[in-house]
């Protein structure tokens, strides 16, 4: 922006008007004189006029008229009363010209003095100051008295003299300086920018130079420190490891940085415009555009992923992010925005999509397995450790650390009762396999129309009711251990799966086709003799070898007789603490009782004995409430073949429950096989109830 005023405006004029009346009136006495000569030539041409009017009668004349007063003087009464009018009207003209000129200088001084912008008024041939305004004083820094007298020279306000002689060198060249750049020091000696305008008077025959300057110090800062933000912006937007862009308000590229040039093997000026838009994908263009259209439309901002073709002629995936950018005063100058290139985000997606189908997997096992715990977290924890010092049950110990740290498949066998989940989760808890899961399957538990299910899980819509997927066991026990519990009971059919599990670590759901990999260590229970029962056709013999890789016996309780006390302790200790009873010793005659009986339910007919007797006590001392059957104890360890063994202990079941093969008291129950098996097994080893005679 120029200066306010201009020496082509009328205020410049008004300002040589009042420079002429000072002019007018400096010289009065030369003003005068020379108006007193010209009154006196006028006068004289008058008194001539009329004495050669005088002259000019001819004898006749004056006889026949003879001159009177007003005819001998009214020529000079004539020049008298002009006289005195020209006088007036000099005099009339002179006020008002000086009546003029002072309300001009009285203009030009207010004006001069209060206005806002440096104004000076110098000597062209010294550069002596005549006058400075108030503006200039405060902007100077120097009193006025300090101004007024010196030259600019000597108040050194010049960068240099030579910059003061172009400025005057132009001067003379044009006649007028319009919008002049300067810089003004001040006494400080800090410098202002100033865009200045003169223009030469002549005041009293000296050459004067009027100087009018705008302040356009804090513009030029402004405007050098928005050229070192560009730059700054620039440096850091070539020198930045992503694709930055600019646009106009047109929607045009303006500017791209190194990377982007690197990027796509282009040069800036085949960006710029439209022409970024070459190197995106045909199938992306439209869409792209089309997303960065609407948003300047909105002046919002966007983000949009498309393939750029790279220098090489590779298409990559691009992330393209911008905002609108504004002016100070709110106008919508166009866009700024960068990419970054995602091609290895993208081509993750695909992996990102397998992990997350696994995360559901696993997700949907931990929610099966949660269920699965509370479940177990729900049964009756009578059995939370094996108890006894026997060598019999110190005998399973021992071969329960010497197979945990193996992955060896354990077939476990004994009677009902005898703990064989307690030495299942023993193995379990000394393994590697701790930290995960221990999924149990009851096989006997289960209709056979679940246990597949139960196992191996299914697909939706697999069978009737099958609305969602279901994980299996052998899922949920993934990196862990399974325990299958009357393994015996398993169906032929289901047998041929599982001995695939255990030979090639995989599977499939029920209903479906996807293979499913296994890391399971399997340890199966029994209370059977799976070796009969190959024989007869009900277990699959490679089966049996899988399983029967390292077998534990689990002994019963009428082997380790000497353990019942501390069992008794135990369990009394604990049903006492369930039902809130204080019971500090049992009678000898109970212990005595307890050790005494055959114990055909081993150590659950024990728990539950022991539970019945703690409900009824009614001090803190224990007794018994059951009459048990006293029985010669025979040799625990008796060389007796399997077969015989076999025989006896069914006897001996039978006889406890009466002979009554079924019921929940029944033998098939107490020996955990089915009615008809039991049946079938007495007929084979020629078991039969003696008659007694009338």
């Amino acid at each position: 922006m120029g200066p306010l005023f201009s020496p082509r405006v009328p205020y410049y004029r008004a300002t040589g008007l009042a420079l002429a009346a000072r002019q007018l009136l400096a010289r009065p006495a030369s003003l005068r004189l020379r108006q007193n000569i010209q009154y006196f030539c006028v006068l004289l041409f008058l008194i001539l006029l009329s004495t050669s009017v005088i002259l000019a009668r001819t004898p006749a004349e004056i006889q026949f008229h003879p001159l009177t007063f007003w005819a001998l003087y009214k020529w000079y009464v004539v020049v008298a009363v002009a006289a005195f009018l020209i006088q007036t009207f000099l005099i009339t003209r002179l006020l008002l010209m000086q009546s003029r000129g002072r309300q001009a200088e009285e203009k030009f001084a207010k004006s001069f003095k209060s206005n806002p912008q440096p104004i000076s008024l110098t000597r062209v041939v010294d550069g002596l100051y005549v006058d400075v305004n108030d503006t200039f004083v405060a902007m100077s820094g120097y009193k006025r008295e300090e101004v007024i007298g010196h030259t600019s020279l000597e108040l050194n306000i010049w960068e240099t003299p030579d910059h003061r002689a172009r400025f005057i060198q132009r001067l003379n060249d044009f006649g007028s300086v319009v919008n002049f750049e300067t810089r003004f020091r001040t006494k400080e000696g800090s410098f202002r920018v100033l865009l200045s305008s003169a223009e030469m008077f002549e005041v009293s025959g000296e050459e004067c130079l009027l100087v009018v300057s705008s302040d356009i110090t804090e513009r030029m800062a402004t405007q050098q420190a928005l050229k070192e933000s560009e730059e700054r912006f620039r440096t850091m937007a070539d020198n930045s490891p992503v694709m930055i862009w600019v646009s106009a308000a047109d929607s045009s590229c303006t500017y791209v940085n190194n990377r982007w040039c690197e990027f796509t093997g282009r040069t800036m000026q085949q960006e710029l415009g439209n022409g970024w838009t070459e190197s995106i994908h045909p199938e992306d263009r439209d869409r792209s555009f089309a997303v960065y259209e609407n948003c300047v439309a909105e002046r919002k901002p966007f983000a949009v992923e498309y393939r750029l073709r790279r220098y090489d002629g590779e298409y990559r995936w691009i992330y393209d992010t911008g905002a609108a950018r504004f002016s100070p005063d709110g106008e919508f100058l166009g866009f700024t925005g960068s990419c970054i290139d995602i091609t290895e985000r993208m081509q993750s997606v695909e992996e990102l999509q397998k992990a997350h189908d696994e995360l559901s997997l696993l997700k949907n096992q931990l929610e099966a397995e949660n269920v699965y715990l509370q479940q177990e977290l729900q049964l009756d924890p009578t059995f939370g450790e094996i108890v006894g010092q026997s060598d019999a049950i110190k005998y399973v110990l021992f071969k329960v650390t010497q197979v945990a740290p193996t992955d060896t498949t354990v077939l476990i066998t004994g009677e009902t009762g005898t703990g064989k989940e307690l030495v299942a989760r023993a193995i379990h808890g000394s393994s590697t396999r701790k930290n995960r899961a221990f999924i149990k399957v009851n096989c006997g538990a289960l209709a056979p129309s679940l246990i597949e299910s139960e196992l191996f899980g299914h697909e939706k819509g697999a069978f009737t009711g099958a609305g969602v997927r279901k994980l299996g066991r052998f899922e949920l026990a993934s990196g862990g251990t399974i325990f299958l519990d009357e393994i015996g009971e398993l169906p032929l059919e289901l047998q041929v799966k599982l001995l695939r599990v255990i030979q090639e670590g995989e599977f499939e759901r029920l209903g479906g086709s996807k293979t499913i990999k296994a890391d399971v260590r399997i340890i199966a229970a029994t209370n059977r003799n799976l070796k009969f029962e190959v024989d007869n056709g009900r277990f699959r013999e490679d089966l049996w070898y899988r399983l029967n890789v390292y077998p534990i016996t689990v002994p019963p309780l009428r082997q380790r007789k000497e353990d019942i006390p501390l069992l008794v302790e135990h369990f009394v200790n604990g049903y006492a603490k369930k039902f809130g009873k204080i019971i500090t010793s049992v009678s000898p005659r109970a212990l005595q009782t307890f050790q005494n009986h055959s114990w055909p339910g081993n150590v659950r007919e024990l728990a539950n004995a022991i539970e019945r007797a703690v409900i009824h006590a009614k001090g803190s001392v224990l007794h018994t409430i059951d009459r048990f059957e006293e029985i010669v104890e025979e040799p625990p360890f008796a060389a007796k073949t399997l077969e015989e063994v076999e025989r006896e202990y069914i006897v001996r079941t039978l006889e406890n429950t009466g002979w009554r093969i079924e019921g929940p008291h029944g033998a098939a129950n107490v020996l955990g096989l089915n009615p008809s098996t039991l049946r079938t097994r007495m007929i084979k080893l020629g078991i039969q109830r003696a008659v007694r005679s009338a």
